[in-house]
């Protein structure tokens, strides 16, 4: 009778067999959860998701700005690159964005973007303050003088050379002291009064070329081929290289490579005053002048004045000239030759030329008709197209580039008579919108007027007919410092 102890037996073996298979199953289990977060059996690690971005700081220093001047954005942020708008500005953790130009209230947005395309973003207001905008009265010039030439120095002072009277000639120079509001004379006496070319070179010094020489043989001015190298650390002049031809009221523009291009003008031929096709460079290496290749059209800046104008991509835009050409020519330091492009949509007198923010050129003059026009000039396509709204400008004005992008247009007349007292009018061009608006008036009118933008932003106006009785100078820009 053995039944109850061996049933007894056989509970207690399956009673065994159970828990060791529960335990097996929950082993197994484990194992299995571990090996899943290992990564399975392939042997990778698992993914591990990049840390979120996240920004810690985001100003703008100042944060209430005058209109056209610069704002300061910092930042510190983390796990990412950051990206401010607008403008697409790439902006480092811990380092300040260079100086951004603020014509409006704007709000400047950050974002911050990791490996994954996970972004978080910040943003900060700027104010804008507008004060009055205007033509300030500044130191009076020693002489009042048209038609000179003027040239910001590295210093800040702007040196004027030359220019004419209604009953004589300037063979002095004077140079503006900001800081002073003051003109003083500089210098001995000069060989040129007017029609020559300022330019001042990568080193700091002033290349002066040519010009008139105010001695009339059988009534012709005698253009000049001497040259001048004024040195502002000393407050000296000194004999430059002599020219290949002689010339006056000819373009002078500074190329990258550091040498001066010297185009067109007035020469003699059979002791008769003709324009010039010819052109030459100024190596501030060898202190010489070489030919290079010459313009397709002659060109004179004497009566209507032409412009040279160096564009971004380092070529050289030549438009206008005495004549009723609409051609323009492109020179290209690389091969040293002019080719043609587009052609102006009117024959333009007594023309400016701007390089705008976006590349393009704001060619303004006085059109057909005695009437103010003006075209954009494309050097992406070779062309040139109308701008409206220009028939209140006149032309032998000046054109300035203000730190904002804008234009600033002064001055100028309809003709170059001695008795021509020129316009008070100014304006401004917007090339974001297009247009054209009054921007208060010149003290005194002018024509064959010089315009300097200055380091602190303010365009100082000097010189001009003004009917040769006022010698003061103006100062437009912000009445606030």
């Amino acid at each position: 009778m053995h039944a109850q102890p061996d049933l007894q037996r056989l509970r207690d073996r399956l009673g065994s067999t159970v828990q060791l298979r529960t335990w097996r199953l929950v082993v197994f289990g484990l194992a299995t959860l571990l090996c899943l977060s290992c990564g399975g059996g392939g042997g990778g690690g698992t993914y591990i998701p990049p840390p979120a971005p996240s920004i810690q700081s985001f100003s703008a220093n100042p944060g209430t700005v005058t209109a056209g001047r610069q704002t300061i954005l910092s930042a510190v942020y983390s796990n990412g690159q950051g990206v401010v708008t607008p403008g697409s500005i790439y902006m480092p953790s811990g380092y300040n964005a260079s100086g951004v130009y603020v014509r409006q209230a704007t709000t400047f947005t950050l974002t911050v973007t990791n490996p994954a395309g996970v972004a978080v973003t910040a943003t900060t207001p700027v104010q804008v303050t507008v004060p009055p905008v205007g033509f300030q009265p500044t130191g009076n010039m020693v002489v009042s003088r048209s038609h000179p030439s003027a040239t910001l120095l590295q210093d800040g002072r702007v040196l004027i050379v030359g220019g004419t009277a209604a009953y004589g000639f300037f063979y002095a120079a004077e140079v503006y002291n900001p800081a002073t509001n003051a003109f003083t004379s500089i210098g001995p006496t000069l060989p040129m009064t007017s029609g020559q070319s300022a330019t001042r070179l990568q080193d700091g010094r002033v290349l002066i070329v040519g010009g008139g020489s105010g001695s009339f043989i059988d009534d012709v001015e005698q253009p000049l081929g001497s040259t001048l190298i004024f040195d502002p650390t000393a407050g000296t002049f000194s004999g430059g290289p002599v020219l290949g031809t002689a010339r006056s009221y000819h373009t002078a523009t500074l190329l990258p490579n550091g040498q001066v291009l010297i185009a067109g003008g007035l020469g003699l031929q059979d002791g008769t005053l003709v324009p010039l096709s010819t052109a030459e460079l100024y190596d501030p290496g060898t202190k010489a002048f070489q030919s290079t290749g010459s313009m397709i059209n002659a060109r004179s800046g004497f009566s209507s004045g032409f412009t040279a104008t160096l564009l971004p991509e380092g070529e050289v835009l030549v438009a206008g000239d005495d004549s009723a050409t609409t051609t323009a020519e492109l020179y290209n330091p690389a091969t040293g030759l002019f080719t043609s492009t587009g052609s102006m949509t009117v024959s333009r007198r007594n023309l400016s030329a701007t390089v705008l923010g976006n590349g393009q050129v704001l060619v303004e003059g006085l059109g057909t008709n005695q009437a103010g026009s003006a075209d954009l000039y494309n050097p992406a396509t070779g062309s040139f197209s109308e701008v409206s709204s220009f028939a209140a400008v006149v032309g032998s004005h000046t054109a300035t580039l203000l730190p904002d992008g804008t234009v600033l247009l002064a001055g100028g007349g309809t003709d170059g008579g001695p008795y021509n007292a020129g316009s008070s009018y100014a304006w401004i061009y917007d090339p974001a919108t297009g247009s054209l608006q009054d921007t208060g008036s010149l003290n005194f009118p002018r024509v064959f007027l010089t315009a300097t933008l200055l380091a602190n932003g303010k365009v100082l106006v000097a010189g001009g007919q003004t009917s040769y009785t006022a010698t003061p100078a103006e100062l437009y820009g912000f009445t606030t410092p």
